[in-house]
């Protein structure tokens, strides 16, 4: 309830569930349940539970970061990291529903009640162009599962409902698992190549391809 957030922000800070320096973004707005998902892999039929993500996942993401193999982080930040910067995980972890989303897709519990995080996807809103771009990440072991399609199915669908009708991607172009996920998604999008990294604009309004 919004007479409580305050209180409950400064003590989950207390308590170290997030991090001090998070500013809340969280709490301005109610938490989306109606967005959580269970999935079923395509080739393993292991279950896997989706939901929005949460500022107490700040730990969840720094462990899915350093499980990920170093090809993989270099097709998601174009670049060689050896740790996720503190602002990026802030950034990802602690946002506002009301305007942004992100995804992740988590493992059920095992029998010692751990469950670990396995993918994400999420928009990021670009001041300059107005246009969010969409970024997506599966751990080396979960990837071939069907979970990046199911994720981009789910972004595409949320984005309708926040009125959002375009949505923009860039990729390497040695990418082609990212890619060829976009092209069987069946949303219309235009694209364009410069120096290795392929841009995709989504239109949300188009006509659905078969």
């Amino acid at each position: 309830h919004p007479d409580f957030r305050l209180e409950l922000l400064a003590q989950a800070k207390a308590n170290h569930y997030i991090s001090s320096s998070q500013p809340g973004l969280s709490f301005r707005s109610k938490y989306p349940q109606e967005f959580e998902n269970l999935f079923t892999t395509t080739k393993t039929g292991r279950a896997v539970f989706c939901r929005p993500i949460k500022a107490v996942d700040e730990d969840q993401l720094r462990s899915f970061f350093h499980k990920l193999s170093d090809h993989s982080v270099y097709l998601r930040y174009f670049r060689k990291l050896k740790s996720t910067p503190q602002r990026i995980l802030q950034k990802t972890a602690d946002l506002d529903y009301g305007t942004d989303m992100a995804l992740v897709m988590f493992s059920l519990p095992n029998a010692a009640h751990h469950q670990e995080l396995v993918a994400i996807a999420q928009w990021i809103a670009d001041n300059h162009t107005g246009i969010p771009e969409i970024a997506f990440q599966v751990r080396d072991d979960m990837q071939g599962e069907g979970l990046a399609t199911f994720l981009l199915e789910r972004l595409f669908a949320i984005a309708k409902l926040y009125g959002i009708s375009v949505l923009k991607a860039d990729v390497l172009a040695d990418n082609r698992g990212m890619r060829k996920v976009f092209a069987k998604s069946g949303v219309p999008y235009t694209c364009t190549t410069d120096f290795g990294v392929v841009s995709y604009t989504f239109d949300l309004n188009g006509e659905i391809q078969p």
